[in-house]
C-alpha cells in the first residue's frame, strides 16, 4: 500500500518505509501499521486493534497501543513530515494516509 507523503507498507517485505529509507519497526510496530493503514480514515479502539493485530488471546493491557503509537509515531518522523496516525479522542486511533491510486504495494 503507498501513501501521499512516500510511505510504504509492504505487506510482502513486512516492512514500512518512507522514500525508500526502511523504517526500523518492531513486529508489534507493523502489525499496528498495516491494520490501521488497511482501514484508512476509520476509527479504532484500542481493543479492536489488540484483537487485530496480537488476537483474542493477548493478555497484555489495551494501554500498552498507545507506547506502540507513539513509538510508531516517533520514528515515522524521522523520515516524514506527515502525521499518519492520528488520536481519535474517547475512542482509540485511525490512519490518515491517502492512498494513492494505483499504487497498491502487496
Amino acid at each position: 500500500m503507498q501513501f501521499g507523503g512516500g510511505l510504504i507498507v509492504d505487506r510482502l517485505a513486512h516492512e514500512g518505509r518512507i522514500h525508500d529509507q526502511v523504517i526500523p519497526l518492531t513486529a508489534a510496530e507493523y502489525r499496528i501499521l498495516a491494520l490501521l493503514a488497511a482501514r484508512p480514515r476509520q476509527a479504532l479502539t484500542r481493543q479492536q486493534i489488540v484483537e487485530s493485530a496480537f488476537g483474542y488471546d493477548y493478555d497484555g493491557d489495551e494501554r500498552t497501543i498507545d507506547a506502540h503509537i507513539k513509538n510508531l509515531r516517533r520514528k515515522i518522523a524521522r523520515y516524514s513530515v506527515h502525521n499518519y496516525i492520528e488520536t481519535v479522542y474517547g475512542i482509540g486511533y485511525r490512519f490518515s494516509g491517502e492512498q494513492l491510486e494505483g499504487r497498491d504495494v502487496q
